[in-house]
């Protein structure tokens, strides 16, 4: 590992670490962190008051699967969608009224979280858990690094960490994007196997047990060109 490559690259970091713990101590930043926290612990109280009452209206009413996975897929992320709706409104509103560098941890909070709620929503393209969790992770921290303005410095630092094997220079930000190009094939496969799921469903000349033999089938076709 390049260690003194990757000691120059932290250590770039630190003027923006320190100006960065100086306009935190600043009064307005000191104000938009105050805000951020009430609007997170406001928007939790809202989504716990609210998750028992969608729970029951879901119950009493007859909807389709389609409605059903929808409207949970709401509730599992109701705290995110109320923090996200919360968080836009009152920054665009202080901007509105006042400068926007008074409003930009606002902002930021807002971005953050809108991104997190649409890439959670995302993943759940995948039906695989393992999978799944590790593309919501991923995207939520390439989201968060790229609004905090870090991704730069960060590839950077992965680029810096690297190996030496075989003579052939290993470093972690190549190994990454290896991961993804091996991720959206999967997520291709993953996507064509749901859809061919749902086509045998509809077949009604075909048993149950012949359909799920059919969709395990195509799956392990699928993901076995991915692999190979």
């Amino acid at each position: 590992m390049d260690a003194a490559d990757l000691l120059t690259r932290l250590r770039e970091l630190e003027p923006w670490v320190s100006n960065t713990v100086t306009e935190m101590l600043q009064p307005w930043r000191m104000i938009q962190i105050a805000i951020c926290i009430a609007l997170i612990a406001l928007s939790w109280l809202i989504a716990r008051a609210a998750h028992p009452r969608l729970d029951a209206w879901m119950r009493e009413r007859t909807m389709s699967k389609t409605q059903a996975r929808l409207l949970i897929l709401i509730r599992d992320r109701l705290m995110g969608l109320i923090l996200a709706a919360a968080t836009w409104g009152v920054a665009l509103g202080m901007r509105e009224i006042t400068r926007p560098s008074r409003s930009y941890l606002i902002g930021v909070l807002a971005g953050l979280v809108t991104a997190w709620v649409l890439i959670g929503i995302a993943s759940r393209m995948f039906r695989s858990r393992p999978l799944r969790q590790l593309v919501r992770r991923t995207g939520q921290v390439l989201a968060s690094l790229a609004l905090l303005g870090l991704l730069p410095h960060a590839i950077d630092l992965l680029d810096a960490a690297a190996l030496d094997i075989g003579g052939t220079r290993v470093s972690m930000l190549l190994a990454l994007k290896s991961a993804v190009i091996f991720v959206a094939p999967l997520w291709l496969a993953d996507g064509v196997s749901r859809a061919a799921g749902r086509r045998l469903a509809g077949l009604e000349d075909i048993s149950p047990s012949m359909r799920v033999l059919g969709e395990k089938a195509v799956s392990l076709l699928l993901y076995g060109i991915v692999i190979a």
